[in-house]
């Protein structure tokens, strides 16, 4: 596949996008496969800017009046002294994978 073609292949289709519930979209947002691209920009925004660009559920999860609302009951199940930062990385990387069940 080219990269136009895997691009639209993990994109949310736009009827998808209107349809699915907040929840689910939150969640939906946070399997993007690219989303640690938000840190490869030289600002996290730039980096958000980049991603919104290529995958239309962040912009649709902006539109959501109810976003806010889920994002922080979402957030707030998550712990953030989950893993020992000291830990080997194959510990963090299954405490980061956790959190997307």
């Amino acid at each position: 596949m080219t990269k136009d073609e895997v691009d639209a292949y993990v994109d949310l289709p736009k009827k998808v996008a209107r349809c699915i519930k907040t929840s689910g979209l939150i969640e939906t947002c946070m399997d993007y496969p690219y989303l640690s691209l938000i840190a490869a920009g030289s600002t996290y925004q730039s980096g958000y800017k980049l991603v919104k660009s290529q995958f239309r559920g962040l912009g649709e999860l902006e539109n959501r009046d109810d976003a806010p609302q889920m994002l922080l009951e979402r957030y707030q199940t998550i712990d953030p002294l989950g893993f020992d930062p000291n830990a080997e990385l194959v510990v963090i990387g299954r405490y980061l994978v956790s959190l997307r069940q």
